[in-house]
């Protein structure tokens, strides 16, 4: 057993570790009990997938019965977390629902709760790409009229 200064610093410095273990394992946690990406009440999870990225979003539909046309929202180039912050052009997705139109947003891949990276490179092209596909994962469901 060390005594004097030298044994307190490497007692002090095992604490200085499982201190900071603690401290990780405490943050893993609190992220990975965020990965549920649980979508707004009264809004429904959407995913698809936009070149080897899956995208989450979510799809407010209308109060009213039947198919509806439909609406993208789509991000600029700051961070997003849809599912988290339902905040999201909240009155917007309000007035479409109220004028019978389902809208559909989600995050850019890397944010919230999609995968993958957000590209700084062509962002607009990986946007176009996104949009694309969010028209496509639309065209699958019954409750949406693509108007064909």
């Amino acid at each position: 057993m060390i005594t004097g200064p030298e044994g307190i610093l490497s007692r002090m410095s095992r604490l200085a570790r499982v201190v900071l273990i603690l401290v990780c394992n405490v943050v893993h946690a609190q992220s990975s009990q965020r990965t549920a990406c649980l979508p707004p009440a009264g809004t429904t999870l959407v995913e698809f997938r936009s070149g080897t990225n899956i995208l989450r979003g979510f799809i407010d539909l209308p109060q009213r019965a039947g198919k509806h046309p439909a609406i993208l929202i789509i991000h600029g180039a700051a961070p997003t977390d849809v599912t988290a912050d339902t905040n999201y052009f909240a009155e917007l997705r309000k007035a479409f629902g109220r004028a019978g139109i389902a809208t559909l947003i989600w995050d850019k891949a890397g944010n919230g709760c999609s995968s993958g990276a957000y590209s700084s490179a062509l962002p607009i092209r990986e946007r176009a790409t996104e949009t694309l596909a969010a028209l496509k994962a639309l065209k699958q469901r019954d409750d949406i009229s693509t108007g064909d």
